[in-house]
């Protein structure tokens, strides 16, 4: 099953290089947020060891929004 991930990019990292790697490994890009240096990407498993070289860490995107209780 396709799962969504948020991926903090390592420094120096250029846009460029992440869509290639991600590309590499049958990821999926979705978006990028410059202003974090964050990538959303959706991948079969988690793609932290395969992209250990570009990604500084890697989180599943929760679905926070919906699941609140009252």
């Amino acid at each position: 099953m396709m799962e969504i991930y948020i991926a903090l990019l390592k420094q120096d990292v250029k846009l460029g290089e992440v869509k290639e790697k991600l590309a590499e490994e049958g990821i999926d890009f979705l978006k990028f947020y410059p202003m974090l240096n964050m990538v959303k990407i959706r991948a079969e498993k988690d793609p932290s060891k395969p992209c250990h070289e570009i990604f500084e860490t890697v989180e599943k995107e929760k679905d926070d929004f919906s699941s609140h209780t009252h």
